[in-house]
């Protein structure tokens, strides 16, 4: 046998180990795309272009690409068809086997698609950040944290984050090119927080959502719950809850749960199946496991009375309350009475308060024009003043070329001195060249006010 033989094989990238695979805290596969970049000093948009895209089928390589890839990066933690790709492809890439275990693969493939669904967007818990830095360990995202409706941390019981609080940028799409675990992606700052004081910076979890934030860590646990999700007596639970709470009427059932009565009706005789926000809302009010409402096992159990529905759905926009309103004036008066603003736009302002530009707009219409108002003259001041230093600093580029040809005995032309700033990298353009003109006329005016005063003795 040769010495060879014995080496392990090579690999195109070096290799890390998945953190905590079996468990229902295990990372998401965009956390470890995440991570393996860092390991390997690699920017995460350099290795997708190079590495990962080719090896992917359905996506457009041509150079108006960049409109499909959201949208992949947010099913690459999911069910479907482009994780089991980014799994073979990072699989082959490392050589790490299992890495199906930081997707939803295990629930079904295509057909899980209708009950587990990912998120859109990246969000993440700064007190696990904040936990996992005081542990020394590496820094991650989960795959719980990644899945839809999962809005609250089980462990320290305050809501996930979307949004920076360091440059209130926000929501980020999964995977961004410059993208560091732990980090915004935006102001690159430390998105992580003290356990102890997260309490007071974040909003608490309402019982809804630790409810579902329980659940899913329970579903993570054990793999492979939905493998045979369309062959699943669910129908079971939609008859049972429809007969023992509502007479047998799937009419006042679709009322109650904000649908119509053609999808019930669908739900009930098997031929259409529910979605992930309807299976979380029946879980919570009848207060029964997700994985026994879906899979259609509550024979055993005894229901409760129905609680009250914790989103109800609706198709017009809400009105916040007053106070809410109230809170939100104020705020908007305390940022114009500031003399630095902490926001450069009225959209930044808008996402602090979490509500939408326009409708700010309507109900706060003097204030949102001042603050534009400001925020343009800002814009406008800060653009004169870096065009007025890159002015200062090109001159004194050209003025040092004028002196350097002149060291060396050559006539300073507009030519030489392009030359000069050439090969020291500093780029002229065509609305600059007057200022090579404003430097000679300088210089020539320099050199001749001693001959004058030498006249005039």
């Amino acid at each position: 046998m040769r010495v060879l033989d014995l080496l392990p094989a090579r690999t195109t990238l070096l290799p890390i180990e998945p953190i905590d695979p079996e468990s229902s805290g295990r990372e998401a596969l965009t956390s470890y795309f995440r991570r393996l970049c860092a390991a390997n000093g690699l920017r995460v948009s350099r290795v997708f272009n190079v590495l990962i895209l080719p090896r992917l089928s359905d996506i457009n390589i041509s150079g108006k690409r960049h409109g499909n890839l959201a949208y992949y990066y947010r099913l690459i933690n999911g069910s479907g068809k482009p994780a089991s790709e980014w799994v073979a492809a990072l699989e082959e890439l490392t050589g790490t086997k299992g890495l199906r275990r930081l997707t939803l693969l295990d629930w079904g493939g295509m057909s899980a698609r209708a009950v587990v669904l990912p998120e859109h967007h990246r969000k993440w818990c700064p007190a696990c950040y904040g936990d996992t830095l005081d542990r020394g360990d590496p820094v991650y995202d989960q795959l719980a944290w990644a899945i839809r409706g999962f809005d609250c941390c089980p462990e320290h019981h305050i809501l996930l984050e979307k949004i920076c609080p360091h440059c209130h940028k926000g929501p980020f799409q999964v995977l961004t090119g410059y993208d560091v675990a732990g980090f915004c992606p935006h102001c690159y700052k430390w998105l992580g927080t003290d356990a102890s004081g997260s309490n007071d910076q974040h909003g608490f979890g309402t019982d809804y959502s630790l409810w579902m934030a329980r659940s899913i860590m329970t579903l993570l646990v054990r793999h492979g719950a939905f493998s045979i999700v369309h062959d699943c007596p669910y129908s079971r639970t939609i008859n049972k809850l429809i007969d023992q709470h509502f007479e047998g009427s799937a009419v006042a059932f679709g009322k109650w749960l904000g649908r119509p009565k053609s999808v019930i009706y669908g739900w009930r005789y098997g031929k259409s199946f529910p979605s992930w926000e309807a299976w979380c809302q029946l879980s919570y009010c009848f207060a029964i496991p997700l994985r026994k409402a879906i899979a259609g096992d509550i024979d055993t159990l005894t229901l409760p009375p129905p609680r009250t529905l914790p989103q109800p759905r609706s198709n017009k926009r809400r009105k916040p309350k007053r106070r809410r309103w109230e809170r939100i004036g104020g705020f908007l008066r305390s940022v114009l009475q500031e003399k630095t603003p902490r926001f450069d736009s009225l959209t930044a302002v808008a996402r602090r308060l979490g509500v939408d530009c326009r409708q700010l707009s309507l109900y706060f219409p003097k204030e949102c024009l001042s603050l534009s108002r400001r925020f343009a003259a800002q814009r406008l001041r800060e653009r004169t003043l870096a065009r007025e230093k890159n002015r200062l600093a090109l001159m004194v580029a050209i003025r040092e070329a004028i002196d350097l040809l002149r060291r060396h005995g050559q006539d300073p032309t507009r030519r030489n001195i392009e030359q000069v700033l050439s090969i020291r990298k500093i780029k002229l353009h065509r609305e600059n060249y007057y200022l090579i003109a404003q430097c000679l006329q300088y210089l020539e005016a320099e050199s001749q006010r001693p001959a004058q005063k030498s006249n005039v003795a």
